[in-house]
């Protein structure tokens, strides 16, 4: 079950990662002098770490019907 759940989590938390330079003390820097990448960067950043926790969800989910079912 882990291999379901690890394996799509991986590259979209990798994704996800790009958002940390805009969190540090280079903020400002980025949003003055690189405002396109700034901006794609939160946009893509919030989808893809709400699709992580969203389709973590749905494969926990689907597993516990498919346990129960199976009882």
């Amino acid at each position: 079950m882990g291999l379901y759940i690890l394996l799509p989590l991986v590259p979209k938390l990798l994704v996800a990662l790009t958002l940390i330079p805009l969190l540090g003390k280079t903020r400002g820097y980025l949003m003055h002098y690189m405002p396109n990448y700034s901006w794609i960067a939160i946009i893509c950043d919030s989808f893809a770490g709400l699709w992580a926790f969203l389709h973590t969800g749905l494969i926990l989910r689907t597993f516990r019907k498919l346990s129960l079912s199976i009882d």
